[in-house]
């Protein structure tokens, strides 16, 4: 699957907000495009993301086009690297949030926070620590087992194939924590380390 009409779609909104944003306030101070963009600019990048994340580097550097050029709003930080810029608004770039998302989602589905009604069900093929101690020495309880995929690249994309890498690189007591707060918390610990 190819998802060109969406990210364009996208992008092209969340620039005419941004756009809005530049004429409508004659200073820029970083507290308020900070608010205006995670508010009014950011959800049009990320709306649905669970379902139709895109895994094409194109397309990713498209969205997060709109990111840099929100940053570059603010006069004093126009002449940093974007790196520096997300940093100085305590800004992730969007992989990282797609990342946090899909972690979080994959949270709320084992613990049944969350229920989703397939036609043939969810399988997250689990792998429990127990099983196989040899196997699972550095892992979490809740290790998951990718999908095996022929002759469909995009299937690869799909939510439970694309996060089974960085959930079984999560610790126990992350998978393990008992409220989705706590583990927010943890997985944003985890993800500066990273990335």
């Amino acid at each position: 699957m190819k998802w060109n009409t969406q990210i364009k779609n996208a992008t092209t909104k969340a620039n005419r907000v941004l756009g809005c944003i530049k004429k409508s306030f004659k200073y820029h101070r970083p507290e308020v495009i900070k608010l205006l963009y995670t508010s009014l600019v950011r959800p049009n990048l990320e709306y649905a993301i669970s379902s139709w994340c895109p895994h094409l580097e194109k397309d990713i550097n498209e969205l997060e086009k709109v990111q840099r050029r929100a940053t570059k709003l603010i006069p004093e930080l126009q002449n940093l690297d974007y790196p520096q810029r997300l940093s100085i608004l305590n800004l992730t770039d969007l992989r990282t949030r797609r990342i946090r998302g899909d972690l979080i989602q994959m949270y709320k589905l084992i613990n049944k926070l969350e229920y989703i009604d397939l036609v043939n069900g969810t399988n997250f093929n689990f792998k429990i620590s127990g099983e196989d101690k040899i196997y699972n020495l550095r892992r979490n309880s809740y290790t998951l087992m990718r999908e095996k995929v022929r002759n469909c690249p995009s299937r690869f994309n799909f939510f439970t194939n694309r996060v089974v890498n960085h959930w079984n690189q999560l610790k126990e007591d992350v998978v393990k924590a008992k409220q989705l707060n706590s583990f927010k918390s943890k997985i944003d610990e985890w993800l500066l380390r990273r990335y």
